[in-house]
Order: C-alpha cells, then sequence, then structure tokens
C-alpha cells in the first residue's frame, strides 16, 4: 500500500513539471511574438558646422565626434572686435569723427590727441587682457593731461558671471584715475556692454547706445 502513494505522488509531480515548461514556453512565444530580427548596417549622419563670421573660439562645448542635438551651442567666438566695431559705427552716426585701432597698434599719444576713448577687452581671470593692461600702464605718460575727457569700456567673455563686469570696471578704474569723464546708464548694462561670446541683438544696441553717449558727452566737452 505504501507504493499507491508513491506512484500518485510522482506522476502528479511529473504532471506539474510539464505544466511549468508548458505554460513557460506559451509565455516566451507570447511576449516574443511581436518581435522581428533583422541584419544590416546602421548609419551615421555627419555633418559640419561653422561660424558666419570668422574670430577665434574663445570656448568650445562638445568634442569631436559627439552627439549634439539641433540648436545646441557648440562653441563661442570672441566678440570683442565685433563690439569694438559696432560702438565706432554708433558714435559716427552721432557725428564724431572715429578712429579704430586694436591695442596692439595703438599708441598712448593717441589719448592725448582724443576728445574721447572708449576701451574693449576680452575677459582673462576678471580683468582685462595683458595688452590692454600693458598699455594702461605706458599710458602714465600723459598722466594728468587727460582731465576731462570722456571715457567708457566695453568687455566680453565665454561665461555668464565669467568676470565681464569685472573688466568693464578694470577699465573704468584706469581712465578714471586718469580724470577722465565717464557716463553711466540707468538702462541695460550699466558700467559698459558686456556680450557673452559673439553680440546678439542686445549687446548690438548696448554699443550703439554707448558710442552715441561718449560721442554726444565729448561734444559738449569741448
Amino acid at each position: 500500500m505504501s507504493l499507491l502513494p508513491k506512484l500518485a505522488a510522482g506522476a502528479v509531480g511529473l504532471g506539474l513539471v510539464g505544466a511549468i515548461t508548458w505554460w513557460s514556453l506559451a509565455t516566451w512565444n507570447s511576449d516574443h511574438s511581436q518581435a522581428v530580427r533583422v541584419s544590416g548596417n546602421i548609419e551615421v549622419t555627419d555633418a559640419e558646422v561653422s561660424f558666419k563670421i570668422p574670430g577665434r573660439v574663445l570656448r568650445r562645448f562638445v568634442d569631436e565626434g559627439e552627439r549634439v542635438e539641433q540648436g545646441q551651442p557648440v562653441a563661442v567666438l570672441d566678440s570683442s572686435d565685433l563690439e569694438s566695431e559696432l560702438a565706432i559705427r554708433r558714435a559716427e552716426l552721432a557725428g564724431a569723427e572715429v578712429a579704430l585701432k586694436a591695442v596692439q597698434e595703438a599708441s598712448v599719444d593717441d589719448l592725448a590727441d582724443a576728445d574721447g576713448v572708449i576701451l574693449g577687452s576680452p575677459t582673462y581671470y576678471g580683468h582685462s587682457s595683458g595688452p590692454m593692461r600693458t598699455f594702461l600702464d605706458k599710458s602714465i605718460k600723459y598722466h594728468g593731461r587727460l582731465s576731462g575727457k570722456v571715457g567708457g569700456a566695453f568687455a566680453s567673455s565665454a561665461n555668464i558671471g565669467g568676470g565681464n563686469e569685472t573688466t568693464v570696471l578694470d577699465l573704468l578704474h584706469a581712465l578714471l584715475i586718469h580724470g577722465m569723464i565717464i557716463e553711466g546708464t540707468a538702462d541695460g548694462d550699466h558700467y559698459g556692454p558686456v556680450s557673452i561670446g559673439a553680440p546678439d541683438d542686445r549687446v548690438t544696441s548696448q554699443c550703439r547706445a554707448l558710442g552715441k553717449r561718449v560721442a554726444v558727452l565729448a561734444e559738449k566737452c569741448r
């Protein structure tokens, strides 16, 4: 009598294993019934990008081969030359005679001949560039003889909070020590135009306003 329960139990056990196996296979077939297997090559689209204007790259946000999204910034240019050109052109519209010079080409003697001076520089460690600082050091030649002239400044950096305002103040401090007149503005960039990378419409407007302020005030002070 002891054999029958053992056989019955074995039969039930085999039946249970068979049921579990069938259910597992049925489930696998159901889960993968929509799967499609294909073979082939994946194609990747490469795109070459460039700036609309030439210039020196201040910062690059991605490396070669990285994936980018539409509209994602990949780099920024040094905009100091563009800002200076904008300021000059706006001053010309106000009726002033304007001379544009890179700091490497300028002479401190130009300061004595001008009624107004606008200095601009990219940001280096929160201050103006080395060539600009050298130029200002040499301006001691005319210390006390620039008093009453009109001054202004602008700057650019690669990042928001990258030191552009401290650079503007760095330039304005030197002009104030020379006794020059500085006119700020209650609207926009109070100390002088600042740009993050290439100048946009806002920076263009601020440069226009700075050039006009300096030209008009210089005419009044003549």
